[in-house]
């Protein structure tokens, strides 16, 4: 996807973040640009699972080591032609091409590669799980601001679920949504 990217331009140093990760206006730009070639992509927010247990019970060190490990293990994990980004906190992005990851089997696949093997911080080795929420383009949108939006609530709705870490986002739900927000602003 990103062969034709120049990515290591000056002007490009603000675009990146945590572990030579993608920095959330990296992904919004760059992310941009792909979308532009028009080719069937899909997007993944990740979150970790209990992390502000982990932050609790080990301190704000091994939680910042932990972001770290997780974005290097990202970085050298995925195929050079994905994009991955940090957006905040423990939250990170995936885009790749949909038929890479075209089901859930094949995401389930994906995060279970990336979590398989806990990552040690400061000789505390972690168990990390990730949470997904999932958008598509252009099934669901064709600009990189709303993709990432939609995958964003996608995670969110994921959290609310006791069963499952896997959402897709659901353009029905946020038609709802929406519509419950106008009447609350009709009634002011």
């Amino acid at each position: 996807i990103f062969e034709r990217l120049d990515v290591n331009s000056n002007e490009s140093q603000h675009y990146f973040a945590t572990g030579g990760l993608f920095s959330r206006a990296g992904l919004q730009h760059y992310g941009g640009l792909v979308l532009k070639q028009e080719q069937p992509l899909i997007l993944l927010v990740l979150n970790i699972r209990s992390f502000r247990f982990i932050n609790d019970r080990h301190g704000h060190r091994i939680g910042d080591l932990l972001i770290r490990g997780l974005a290097y293990r990202l970085n050298k994990q995925l195929p050079d032609h994905w994009m991955s980004a940090h957006l905040k906190g423990a939250e990170f992005a995936v885009l790749a091409p949909q038929e890479e990851l075209a089901n859930l089997a094949q995401i389930e696949q994906f995060l279970n590669e990336l979590t398989h093997k806990p990552i040690t911080c400061d000789k505390t080795p972690l168990i990390v799980t990730l949470r997904a929420g999932i958008a598509l383009f252009p099934q669901h949108s064709e600009n990189i601001g709303q993709l990432l939006n939609q995958a964003e609530t996608a995670l969110t709705e994921s959290r609310n679920e006791q069963s499952g870490s896997i959402r897709y986002f659901d353009p029905g739900h946020n038609r709802q949504q929406n519509q419950h927000l106008e009447l609350l602003d009709a009634l002011k």
